[in-house]
C-alpha cells in the first residue's frame, strides 16, 4: 500500500471519527458554494471526501457542522406509466429519470450518509425557487425536513455568509411550494404533450421522438411567426433623400424635411435642384442640452442583453460565465431580476475595495470623494435578491471571457452612483438649392457615468458650425425604404421577448432557448434565428390542432399563479389540478382526430407534393402557407409599387424579386411571376 494511500486512509478515519459525534448538516447547491462556506464560517475546517466529492467539517460556539454540496438537483420527477395523459408520478434520483445524470451518484451516496447521522438540517442552497427546491427535497428525502433552517444570502463573500448564518429562518416553505409547482405544471406539460406529438409521428409513419413544454411551445411558436412575418414582408415603399455637406473640418449629414417622399420622381427633382445649387446655408442651429440618468445596476437579463450588443456572448453564455464569477465570490447572485442595490449592501466597502485595482481606481476613488453612496434604483425588483453587483474581491487567473464579463458589471455598478451625462443636441435647418433640409449632431458636454460605462453613447464631437455658414453640398442619394420590416430573432431577442411576456424565469430562459436547438427545432441563418423543416412541422400542428396548448396568455396565468403560491395567495394542487384538467380536456379531445392528426403531420413530415419554392407541404396553389401568405401579400403591394415608381408592372415585379429589403418568399413569388410558374 503507497504512502498516498495511507495518508488518505488515515484522513478518512479522522473524518469518520468526526462524523461519529452529533453535528448539523449544511446542504449547498455546488461544491465551490460549499467550499466558500465552511471557510466564511471557521477559520479551522477538515476537509473530507469519499468517491472524489469534498465536504468540510468545522466546529462553531461549540456546535459540530458538516458542509456538504450536491451538483443541481438530485431528484427529479419520473412515472413508470405508459401513453397519455399520465399524472402519476413520483420524486427519483435523477439518473434514473434522466441519461446524463449519472455523476450524480457520488453526490447522492455521500448526502445520503451524511444526512442519516445529522440532527438537524440547514438549506443553504442558492436564495431562489431552484436552490429551495433541491436543498428541500435532498433534507426531507434523505433525512428529517422537519428539523430544517434557511440560510439566504446573495453573494459568496465571507462576511455576507456568516451574517447569512447568523440570521437562520425557518424554511421558506411558499418558494418550496412554488418551486415543486413548477416542476409539477412543467413535467406534466412536457411530458403529455411530447408523448401525444410522438404518438401522432408514428401514426404518420416515422418514428421519432418530439418533444414540447409549457414554455418551450410558445417560444418555439413566437420564433416560427416572427420568420413567417419577416419571409412575407412587403410594405409601400417610400424614398429618402440625404445629403453630405461640408464646412471645413466638420462634415453634416442631412435629411430633407420632406422626406420620406411617397413617389420616386418628386425626390430626383429635389435631388436635383440640391445638387445644381453645390452650396448650402445654416438658417437656424437649435441647439438644447439635456441630462442622461446614470443606468441601474444589471438584473440578469439586460445582462444578457449588454453581453450580446457588446460582446456577441450568448444568453445562456453570459448566464453560464456570470455564475462562475458568482461561485468564485466575485459578484453577487447573478439569477436575479432586480434592478435595485439595497443600503444593506457595503457600498462604501466595495467602492473601496475596487479602488484598489487598476482599472477602477480613478472612477471608485472620485465616487467615494463625493460621499453620496446612494446609487440610482431601477424600476424591477425581485423578491430574494438585489441587482448583480462586484463583491470587492480583486479578480485573479480568470479566462478572458470572463473577466469581460466580470469588467461589464464592474464597471456597470460604479456608474449607478455617479452623476448624470450632459448632452448637448443641436438641429440645423439647411437651404440647399430652394430645398430645405434638417441635420441633427450630437455631443457629450459633462461624461459623468460615461466615464464609466462607455458603452451606451457615442462619441461624438462637437459640430463647431454656426447660423449663416455656407456649406458645400458633397453628395446626395436616394433610398427606398420599406416602413416596418420585422427583424428576425436572435436569442437574445427571444429572451427579451420571453421576459416581456413573463413566460419562463430568470434562471430557466435562456436554457429553454437552447434546448429548442438542441432538439433541432430552431438554427441559426445569416439572418437571425430560423426553424427547420421539423421545428415547422411541430409549430404546425400545435397551432392547428391544439392552438390553446401554445397560447403565450396560458402559459403566462400559470406563471401569475405560482407567483401567489410564492406570496402564500394559492395552493399548490389547486394549480396543478387545473393544469392537469387543462391537458386532460386537449388530449381527450386530440385523440378523437386522431386520422386528422395522422394526415397532417405526415403532411408536413413527408410532403407528397412540395411547394414551388421550398421543401414544405403544398397547401394551395402549389404553394407553402409562407409562400401562398407571400402571394396575397404581394398582389396587395403590387400597385402601390407601381405608383411609387411611377412604372410598369413588369418592371415592379424585376425590382421587388431583387429586393433585399422585402422578404425573401416575397421575392421568390415575384421571380415565379416574372417565369410564369404561377400567377398574380
Amino acid at each position: 500500500m503507497g504512502v498516498s494511500n495511507l495518508m488518505s486512509n488515515k484522513a478518512k478515519r479522522a473524518c469518520d471519527r468526526l462524523l461519529g459525534k452529533d453535528y448539523i448538516l449544511i446542504v449547498s447547491e455546488k461544491p465551490k458554494a460549499g467550499a466558500a462556506i465552511s471557510k466564511a464560517l471557521s477559520s479551522e475546517v477538515t476537509e473530507c471526501r469519499e468517491s472524489g466529492v469534498p465536504y468540510w467539517i468545522i466546529e462553531l460556539r461549540g456546535k459540530r457542522y458538516v458542509v456538504a454540496s450536491t451538483a443541481g438537483h438530485l431528484f427529479s420527477l419520473f412515472t413508470r406509466k405508459r401513453g397519455f395523459p399520465v399524472f402519476e408520478y413520483e420524486w427519483v434520483p435523477r439518473w434514473e429519470a434522466e441519461r446524463g445524470a449519472s455523476h450524480l451518484k457520488k453526490f447522492y451516496r455521500v448526502l445520503s450518509k451524511l444526512a442519516k447521522g445529522a440532527s438537524q438540517y440547514i438549506n443553504a442552497c442558492d436564495y431562489d425557487i431552484e436552490g429551495s427546491v433541491i436543498g428541500y427535497m435532498i433534507i426531507n428525502m434523505l433525512g428529517n425536513g422537519s428539523k430544517s433552517y434557511r440560510m439566504k444570502y446573495s453573494s459568496l463573500a465571507p462576511e455576507e455568509l456568516r451574517s447569512a448564518f447568523s440570521s437562520l429562518s425557518d424554511m421558506d416553505w411558499e418558494m418550496i411550494e412554488a418551486g415543486i409547482c413548477r416542476h409539477e405544471l412543467d413535467w406534466i406539460w412536457g411530458i403529455n404533450v411530447s408523448r401525444l406529438l410522438s404518438w401522432v409521428t408514428r401514426l404518420a409513419g416515422e418514428k421519432r421522438i418530439l418533444s414540447s413544454g409549457r414554455v418551450q411551445g410558445p417560444t418555439l411558436t413566437e420564433a416560427v411567426d416572427r420568420y413567417i412575418d419577416y419571409m412575407t414582408f412587403i410594405s409601400t415603399p417610400k424614398f429618402s433623400l440625404k445629403v453630405e455637406l461640408r464646412a471645413g473640418e466638420d462634415k453634416i449629414s442631412a435629411t430633407h424635411e420632406e422626406s420620406p417622399f411617397d413617389n420616386r420622381e418628386v425626390a430626383k427633382r429635389k435631388k436635383e435642384n440640391i445638387l445644381k445649387g453645390k452650396k448650402g446655408i445654416i438658417t437656424s442651429a437649435e441647439r438644447s442640452l439635456s441630462s442622461i440618468r446614470p443606468p441601474p445596476a444589471f438584473n440578469l437579463s439586460e445582462l444578457q442583453y449588454e453581453a450580446s450588443r457588446i460582446f456577441g456572448f450568448s444568453p445562456s453564455y453570459t448566464q453560464r460565465l456570470a455564475e462562475e464569477l458568482y461561485l468564485d465570490a466575485l459578484i453577487s447572485y447573478p439569477r436575479t431580476n432586480s434592478e435595485k442595490l439595497p443600503s444593506t449592501i457595503p457600498h462604501e466597502k466595495i467602492l473601496s475595495e475596487l479602488s484598489y485595482m487598476e482599472s477602477y481606481r480613478s472612477i471608485a476613488i472620485s465616487i467615494l470623494k463625493t460621499g453620496k453612496l446612494s446609487p440610482v434604483q431601477g424600476t424591477k425588483e425581485d423578491p430574494a435578491h438585489p441587482a448583480i453587483y462586484p463583491t470587492g474581491k480583486r479578480p485573479s487567473g480568470l479566462k478572458r471571457d470572463s473577466y469581460k464579463l466580470y469588467d461589464l458589471i464592474a464597471r456597470r455598478y460604479m456608474a449607478a452612483f455617479m452623476d448624470e451625462a450632459k448632452i448637448e443636441r443641436v438641429e440645423f435647418h439647411i437651404r440647399a438649392g430652394g430645398e430645405n433640409l434638417i441635420a441633427q449632431a450630437r455631443s457629450i458636454l459633462k461624461p459623468g457615468w460615461t466615464l464609466s460605462y462607455p458603452f451606451s453613447i457615442g462619441r461624438e464631437k462637437r459640430i463647431n458650425v454656426k447660423e449663416g455658414s455656407e456649406l458645400e453640398v458633397s453628395s446626395a442619394r436616394i433610398s427606398s425604404v420599406l416602413p416596418g420590416k420585422p427583424k428576425m430573432h436572435t436569442k437574445v431577442s427571444l429572451l427579451k421577448w420571453m421576459e416581456t411576456e413573463n413566460i419562463g424565469t430568470e434562471a430557466t430562459r435562456a436554457q429553454i432557448i437552447d434546448t429548442l436547438f438542441k432538439r433541432g427545432y430552431l438554427i441559426y441563418g445569416k439572418d437571425g434565428v430560423k426553424p427547420t423543416k421539423l421545428g415547422m412541422a411541430v409549430t404546425m400542428f400545435l397551432k392547428e390542432k391544439l392552438p390553446d396548448i401554445t397560447k403565450t396568455e396560458l402559459t403566462r396565468q400559470f406563471e401569475e399563479r405560482l407567483f401567489r403560491i410564492r406570496k402564500g395567495e394559492e395552493k399548490r394542487e389547486d394549480v396543478v389540478g387545473e393544469a392537469r384538467r387543462f391537458i386532460t380536456e386537449e388530449l381527450e379531445r386530440a385523440v378523437n382526430m386522431e386520422a386528422e392528426l395522422r394526415d397532417f403531420m405526415k403532411m408536413y413530415l413527408r410532403p407528397e407534393v412540395k411547394c414551388e419554392f421550398c421543401e414544405m407541404p403544398a397547401l394551395e396553389g402549389g404553394l407553402c402557407l409562407i409562400h401562398h401568405r407571400a402571394l396575397i401579400g404581394l398582389a396587395d403591394a403590387i400597385e402601390k409599387w407601381e405608383a411609387a415608381f411611377n412604372e410598369d408592372r413588369d418592371k415592379v415585379l424585376a425590382k421587388i424579386a431583387k429586393s433585399t429589403s422585402v422578404g425573401k418568399a416575397i421575392r421568390d413569388v415575384a421571380k415565379g411571376v416574372i417565369e410564369k410558374r404561377i400567377i398574380l
